[in-house]
């Protein structure tokens, strides 16, 4: 575990990995080596599934942080769950193994504290059972297509801000925001918001974001069910899942990787099931490793650090007591058109910061046929940057430069026996390639912000088509 937790820590997104082997080493201890070497490769893949994730969906992040942080001056920040529950909660994810679960969810509901991992709530309701909280972090539109015929007006919501915003007009119960990693709000925003942005970790799984959400909420133990990791009977997902399907043995032939199972058999695995067990090992080692959490899928892969027990186990030992409800706070709607207001006067910003940028490309073109930078260029670029890095942190916009900054860390390595010339063509190269990336999301985002502002009425501040709360 110690091994797993530094490799995660060293073994960077933006950087190769190179594993290099003593000789001999697995000689004297073969298992640690190979454990070790498939520690190295699972980090290696979980960085290149985020990598992908990130490079796909960086302009929607953005859009929907826009949106949902217009809901968020209505709703109530996850503080306001903080330790709320001393009682059990049980994470209700998607894969195959959840449908044999629903019969003992049916029996104990009303003594534990019910959470559906997105696109779960479907199976869940198809067994007439209704969780307390959804939880949403996905941004794309497959996350919107489960909740296309489904409203309700009594299970409480828990967003993500990059979630596919639509999805917030579906709940009209009490509904709960928070961060994840990388992002943040300015001061001006953050008192528009009148509401702490809890942040939370969870990596590339919404199931994951729910084990920490319910760890942040309760006292009591945590049970996960239906997290297969794993094409259990080469299924994809729970029955009446909207994503449900079965493989063929040529589809798993394509994607199958073996891992170890629950009951220690091999079952077979994919690039982005492993990101997500690594990231609920990393997530039960660091911030919860002191906190009882149970596994009791009872099926698909074993989660390493994570107890194993039956889930009849688990409701019989700690499901003993029907769980009150909880009294939250009324939540006003009076910063909403505070909210436009800040986004109007943030469009001058743009315009001034795209200025900055496309005027830092021509002082580096001066030096193009150069061998190295003048000091008098190295100057005014520098003057420029520091403005241009105020402007961007002062316009929220580190979710949508990612896909820039990551690949001017990436595609740009240095030559082991690189010469002066062409390290300065290759540093020209890059900062050529981030200015004009820049641009194009300021442009991108810029656009966003138009459209959304243009979506409101300043008399009401009601977004059209909206459901009323």
């Amino acid at each position: 575990e110690n091994i797993q937790l530094l490799l995660a820590k060293y073994i960077d997104i933006t950087e190769p990995t190179v594993l290099v082997k003593s000789p001999n080493y697995e000689k004297i201890d073969q298992d640690k080596y190979l454990d070790i070497a498939k520690i190295v490769k699972d980090r290696v893949i979980s960085n290149k599934v985020a990598r992908n994730t990130i490079n796909h969906f960086a302009n929607q992040w953005f859009d929907n942080i826009v949106h949902n942080l217009y809901y968020a001056t209505k709703d109530h920040s996850i503080e306001k769950l903080k330790v709320k529950y001393d009682c059990p909660i049980v994470i209700a994810s998607g894969g195959p193994s959840l449908t044999k679960q629903l019969d003992y969810i049916k029996q104990y509901r009303n003594k534990m504290i019910l959470i559906a991992a997105g696109s779960t709530i479907n199976s869940l309701i198809a067994a007439n059972i209704t969780p307390d909280f959804v939880v949403s972090i996905d941004g794309g539109q497959p996350n919107l297509n489960h909740f296309i015929d489904f409203y309700s007006d009594e299970i409480m919501f828990i967003y993500g801000l990059t979630s596919k915003y639509e999805i917030r007009e579906h709940f009209t119960a009490p509904s709960f925001f928070f961060g994840s990693e990388g992002e943040s709000v300015n001061s001006e925003l953050a008192k528009v918001l009148g509401n702490p942005l809890v942040i939370m970790s969870g990596g590339s799984s919404v199931a994951v974001f729910c084990l920490t959400i319910a760890s942040y909420i309760t006292t009591g133990k945590i049970a996960l069910v239906g997290q297969d990791l794993a094409y259990t009977n080469n299924q994809s997902h729970a029955s009446n899942n909207k994503g449900a399907k079965i493989l063929s043995n040529e589809e798993i032939d394509k994607r199958k990787i073996e891992i170890e199972g629950y009951y220690g058999e091999k079952v077979l695995s994919d690039a982005a099931f492993i990101a997500m067990k690594n990231d609920f090992e990393l997530t039960m080692s660091i911030l919860l490793k002191d906190r009882e959490a149970f596994n009791c899928t009872e099926g698909g892969a074993k989660i390493e650090g994570m107890e194993q027990l039956s889930f009849k186990e688990f409701c019989e030992t700690n499901c003993r007591h029907k769980i009150p409800p909880i009294n939250l706070p009324s939540k006003s709607n009076t910063q909403s058109r505070t909210y436009l207001d800040y986004w109007e006067n943030q469009l001058p910003l743009f315009d001034q910061t795209i200025k900055l940028l496309e005027e830092s490309l021509l002082i580096l073109k001066r030096d193009q046929y150069k061998q190295f930078f003048e000091s008098k260029t190295i100057k005014q670029l520098d003057k420029n940057e520091e403005q241009i890095e105020e402007n961007i942190s002062n316009l929220n916009l580190s979710r949508i430069m990612e896909k820039a900054n990551l690949a001017v860390l990436t595609e740009f390595p240095a030559s082991a026996d690189e010469s002066k010339e062409q390290e300065f063509k290759r540093v020209y190269k890059q900062n050529e390639f981030l200015y004009t990336e820049f641009i194009d999301a300021l442009k991108v985002s810029k656009d966003i912000i138009q459209k959304f502002l243009n979506q409101y009425t300043k008399k009401d501040g009601i977004l059209n088509g909206e459901l009323s709360n």
